[in-house]
């Protein structure tokens, strides 16, 4: 019987996962490892965050003992410390060793608080709370950086705190929130909302160290800041400290791993690519994919890798990922907003505004779905 581990139970993992679950065929074993007992929706964090529900963060903090209910294969909580490439096995942290045939890593990548929420199901809700509490608690509130993470985190904090008092600053390297990537029409919607809520925006401006516990900060334009709480949102970092042993000349300068088009693992043009490398798939945030990391590419990854893993299993042609041209539907809490959609033909790019952003995204931020997918009720 032949293996398929998939290392990660987040967005592109769990997807993955679920569709194997009911594709493999009868001689194949499914196995899904992650580090958490449960698959965290990292969409609804913000909210998870922020939220008066005290209920609201054990909705997407969801059990995965179900998940694979539905078709064939096992979850099973461990933490991967080592790749053993020879002998076609992982080493957990307890140092037992688990044997694969097709191997994917989908660890994702690090976001940083309140996005990174620990392993186990009962601290993370904590967590969650004790965030809260210091957000309650702070009257002035600073957020690095004013991608999609700051604004909607701004967004949700001052939604939840509205007419309290709160001071909510966010310091963006460039003229309008988000990047540049995005059309201005959109980036200057954002904007006015949030400044409608009485959120502070600095452009063109950058903090580069925070002191924890420190009543200001100072900008690298020379701008003091007073603040109690500080939230960095800079962007994630890929868990790829696996590949450090396993392929170095995988890993690119900023720490994600090298692909192929069929998402098998692929090295830098001074690195020799070898064999066993066809039976590794690297999906999700920890792709090297030139794209912004957002999950429905992740879902994307994941329609492909499974059916290219099918095709592997029966010596037939794997398929490569084109991806998508760039969209994002980015909240400010519950009922605002702003996006732009995929480009569409002989319209271009169109920008979408609150109502749109409410339809499709704030009001319930896909929680129902993640839940359902993990066969666990909405």
């Amino acid at each position: 019987m032949k293996t398929v581990l998939i290392i990660g139970a987040g967005a592109a993992g769990l997807t993955l996962a679920t569709t194997l679950s009911t594709t493999l065929p009868p001689a194949h074993h499914l196995l899904l490892l992650d580090t958490r007992s449960y698959h965290f929706h990292a969409i609804a964090a913000l909210r998870a965050s922020t939220s008066p529900d005290p209920a609201y963060p054990s909705q997407i903090c969801i059990p995965l003992d179900k998940a694979l209910d539905r078709g064939r294969g096992e979850v099973r909580q461990g933490e991967v410390v080592r790749v053993d490439k020879d002998t076609k096995e992982v080493v957990l942290r307890t140092g037992e060793r688990v044997g694969w045939d097709i191997l994917v890593l989908a660890m994702g990548a690090k976001w940083g608080s309140p996005i990174d929420p620990h392993p186990d199901r009962s601290e993370a809700l904590s967590q969650f709370a004790q965030t809260r509490s210091q957000i309650a608690g702070a009257k002035r509130i600073l957020i690095v950086g004013g991608g999609s993470v700051g604004v909607e985190l701004a967004g949700e904090i001052l939604e939840t705190w509205a007419g309290e008092g709160k001071e909510v600053t966010i310091v963006h390297p460039s003229a309008l929130p988000m990047s540049s990537i995005y059309p201005d029409k959109m980036r200057r919607e954002l904007l006015r909302q949030l400044e409608a809520l009485g959120c502070s925006f600095i452009p063109n401006d950058r903090i580069e160290t925070t002191t924890p516990g420190s009543a200001s900060v100072t900008t690298t334009n020379g701008l003091e800041i007073p603040t109690d709480l500080i939230f960095t949102c800079t962007g994630p970092t890929p868990n790829s400290a696996l590949l450090h042993t396993l392929s170095p000349s995988s890993l690119t300068p900023s720490g994600s791993v090298l692909v192929r088009p069929t998402f098998q693992l692929d090295v830098s043009g001074d690195g020799e690519r070898e064999a066993w490398m066809d039976s590794v798939y690297v999906v999700g945030d920890l792709a090297a994919v030139p794209e912004v990391k957002q999950a429905y590419k992740a879902y994307g990854h994941a329609a492909i890798v499974a059916h290219n893993i099918l095709a592997h299993l029966s010596s037939k042609k794997l398929k490569g990922y084109r991806p998508p041209g760039e969209a994002c539907i980015v909240t400010i809490g519950s009922k605002g907003g702003a996006g732009v959609l995929p480009p569409i033909p002989f319209l271009g790019r169109v920008c979408v505004g609150a109502w749109f952003t409410w339809v499709i995204k704030s009001k319930g931020l896909f929680v129902g779905d993640a839940r359902r997918k993990c066969g666990v009720s909405a």
